[in-house]
């Protein structure tokens, strides 16, 4: 995959692409490697080139997958931007090829007011933004078809979703 087909390297001329992807440590990883640990500090974020990868969580019910990962993508961002553990575990359901940086560079990166990165984090927001209107949609067709009481719990979560700054 050409990182120049990749959204969340749009609006990236040659030289800031070149030097972005040069900070990143390339990375092979077979098939069936943890890439993320649920639950675990982030220390990288992850940008997809090649292969698939599966997003799982585990629960009371089992393992279930969330989702599955084809190129482009990114993996290991939310940890990232927020510092809060990850959320989920990211297997590799093929072989896979990874950009990697390590998140305390990514971070000291933003602080110094790195253009590149800066881009990047503006189309990693206008995805995650996409994702909340998503989500919001979906909400909002369940309140309608779920009984009263668990109508009025998503109401309130919508609320909480949709209004909480605090960090």
């Amino acid at each position: 995959m050409n990182h120049h087909d990749n959204p969340i390297f749009r609006n990236l001329d040659e030289a800031q692409l070149a030097g972005f992807v040069a900070a990143c440590d390339e990375m092979q990883m077979s098939a069936g490697s943890e890439v993320i640990a649920h639950g675990g500090h982030g220390e990288q974020v992850f940008f997809l080139v090649s292969g698939e990868l599966s997003v799982r969580i585990s629960s009371t019910k089992g393992e279930r997958e969330l989702a599955r990962l084809a190129p482009p993508a990114v993996v290991g961002e939310m940890s990232m931007l927020t510092g809060h553990p990850r959320t989920a575990a990211v297997v590799a359901t093929t072989d896979v090829s990874l950009l990697a940086m390590p998140i305390e560079s990514f971070r000291n990166r933003m602080a110094d007011g790195d253009v590149p990165t800066m881009k990047i984090v503006c189309n990693m927001a206008k995805v995650l933004a996409f994702r909340l209107a998503e989500l919001t949609e979906k909400i909002m067709e369940l309140e309608a078809v779920v009984p009263q009481d668990r109508s009025a719990e998503l109401q309130k979560f919508r609320a909480k979703l949709l209004s909480d700054w605090s960090t």
